[in-house]
């Protein structure tokens, strides 16, 4: 049996936005020969940009941000998707007060812009007017400022109208938004921290027809070390969807590596689905196995399952 190394625990979603550094510009200023007599007088600052161009090129930013964040693997492409999150963040720092008065009065398409540039600002100001925004008649509005509360990621968000949102709404991108936003603030909080009414929320949500929020939901779970998730979980272990099954998997491994009573139960509804799943699938619960196991018994599923029915 080979030894499998122990690593810390981390959340299982941990969406980092790169604090910005503001840079300073540069410049060599000309000798007194070369300006004769007159001193020299820099040229003033530029005006700043209106706050329609601001939003304007504020959302093609967003734009290339939300291209990038789907399909960026290679390493040029992830450096600039780190360079575009610390620009949306910067300028929405440097214009904070402004897209707050968007959000609350701002034509639609500009408040739709709005709620996604404050969950950029990182700053705790934004809280309370993108919650009040998901009473906002445009749909749109609404999907973006459950992202952008994603986005802020403050583990003190209050959740019930964003839970309401996940189990209600009859949209399902609406859904998916909600379920993003409580993964977000779930993962900011500290280790451990138990909420029961979200963990039973979730747990219904496990059924949803869309599959991000299926997937999302899992994660939820495993963050909150929901031990009545364990059985509802291993069903999305052979869910339709790779990503719904992998997060599943994760989720059940971590709930058994946290919650020692909820370990045996954990460990031998992966085991029992070894034999059911194939190629990518099964290696993703191999990899859960070892890490719950600190062992590895390597690719028969008889070797796992000896192990895990000794567990209490």
């Amino acid at each position: 049996m080979q030894s499998v190394q122990s690593v810390p625990s981390k959340p299982l979603l941990l969406l980092t936005l790169i604090v910005s550094l503001v840079g300073c510009q540069w410049g060599g200023a000309a000798s007194g020969d070369e300006l004769g007599e007159s001193p020299f007088v820099p040229l003033p600052d530029a005006e700043p940009q209106t706050m329609g161009y601001f939003m304007a090129q504020y959302a093609k930013s967003l734009k290339q941000w939300h291209n990038l964040k789907l399909t960026a693997k290679k390493e040029a492409e992830l450096r600039r998707l780190n360079a575009i999150e610390r620009s949306l963040q910067k300028r929405s720092n440097d214009r904070l007060e402004e897209l707050l008065d968007v959000l609350l009065i701002g034509s639609t398409i500009n408040r739709q812009t709005a709620a996604m540039a404050l969950g950029f600002s990182a700053d705790m100001r934004a809280m309370g007017p993108l919650l009040n925004t998901l009473n906002d008649p445009d749909q749109r509005v609404v999907q973006n400022a459950l992202t952008g509360l994603g986005l802020l990621g403050l583990p003190d968000t209050p959740t019930d109208t964003i839970a309401s949102y996940l189990i209600n709404h009859p949209d399902p991108w609406t859904r998916s938004n909600a379920a993003f936003a409580l993964q977000c603030i779930v993962s900011s909080r500290p280790g451990g921290e138990k909420d029961a009414e979200l963990a039973e929320e979730c747990r219904d949500a496990l059924i949803d027809e869309e599959p991000g929020v299926r997937a999302q939901c899992a994660s939820v779970l495993g963050i909150l070390r929901d031990p009545d998730a364990i059985i509802p979980l291993s069903d999305l272990l052979y869910d339709e969807v790779n990503l719904v099954s992998a997060a599943a998997a994760t989720s059940l491994s971590y709930i058994g590596r946290h919650e020692m009573k909820s370990k045996g139960l954990a460990a031998r509804e992966l085991v029992d689905s070894l034999d059911r799943l194939k190629d990518r699938r099964r290696e993703v619960v191999l990899r859960e196995l070892a890490l719950l196991s600190d062992r590895h018994y390597g690719e028969k599923s008889e070797d796992w399952r000896e192990w895990a029915y000794r567990l209490p």
